[in-house]
């Protein structure tokens, strides 16, 4: 007969207080008890310890596709001193407040990774921190100095980065390094992304809108919670996401309501994007079952 250590691990736990529950019969409704053999974490992948119902532990360990196998999941740009080179569109962008802001006659449309010619100064829309709502973005909240002048500081300074540049001013699906309960994933259109932002370029374009919606459902908003239990969303984390592809008229479908909800948004109907967003929750869920 074969005998296994098993560990028991107890979840949920809202306060410090709640720890003198352990010693009493019967635990408080909100935290939940694991009981996980010692084989079962040797063979669970990458030796996780994978807190969750059988069913989703299952989707984890025999994906065989990887978010990481159908895009390129990077980080973004550091310029080495955000407040000399980075100004915030006004004081109501979240964090916005210790710097400075954006002048308008200052902002400038570029895709170049040498800069903004023939300026002094200038800058350009810049990809930072988490988006007020999912898909889309409203408007530009932040801006990076690109002028060429600057662009060969950052080269020859020693202290920015520019990671992953053969991403810059492409189109891809970003979302915050900091983790949150709930993930607001929302479309980076052509701009320089921050090294706060995980961004995310499907292999094949034609899967971006599937993917930007995967990224905001509920079902992969908890694997990548399981996958990754601490606060922050690193690239490495967001690779080992499982992918499942549904057909073809699925994606299709799926990228058409997506679609309708940049339409309302840009229409301020949020009550619309809230019920088109529960439309695909509830198709990205049957996929996954």
């Amino acid at each position: 007969m074969e005998v296994y250590n098993e560990i028991k691990i107890i979840k949920g736990f809202d306060s410090s207080a709640e720890f003198a529950s352990l010693f009493s019969e019967k635990l408080p409704p909100n935290l939940t008890t694991f009981n996980i053999k010692q084989k079962d974490i040797y063979s669970n992948a990458q030796h996780r310890f994978i807190l969750t119902d059988k069913g989703t532990a299952s989707i984890i360990n025999n994906s065989s596709i990887k978010l990481g196998d159908v895009a390129d999941v990077v980080t973004g740009f550091y310029t080495g001193d955000n407040k000399r080179f980075i100004r915030a569109l006004n004081d109501s962008v979240k964090g916005g407040k210790s710097y400075e802001k954006i002048k308008s006659s200052l902002i400038f449309e570029c895709d170049s990774l040498n800069g903004i010619p023939n300026v002094d100064e200038g800058y350009i829309p810049y990809v930072k921190s988490a988006s007020k709502t999912r898909y889309f973005r409203t408007s530009d909240e932040w801006f990076v100095r690109w002028d060429s002048e600057t662009i060969k500081f950052y080269n020859s300074n020693g202290k920015s980065r520019f990671q992953n540049s053969s991403f810059y001013f492409k189109t891809g699906v970003a979302i915050p390094m900091v983790k949150s309960s709930t993930i607001k994933a929302f479309m980076i259109d052509k701009r320089v992304f921050d090294q706060s932002i995980v961004g995310i370029f499907p292999k094949d374009e034609t899967k971006l809108l599937y993917i930007l919606a995967l990224m905001n459902s509920d079902v992969i908003n908890e694997l990548i919670h399981i996958i990754n239990p601490t606060a922050n969303n690193s690239a490495n984390y967001i690779k080992q996401i499982p992918y499942i592809e549904p057909s073809p008229e699925m994606i299709s479908e799926i990228s058409k309501k997506v679609k309708l909800i940049k339409k309302y948004i840009i229409d301020n109907e949020y009550d619309k994007c809230d019920e088109i967003h529960d439309e695909i929750n509830t198709m990205i869920h049957q996929i996954y079952q």
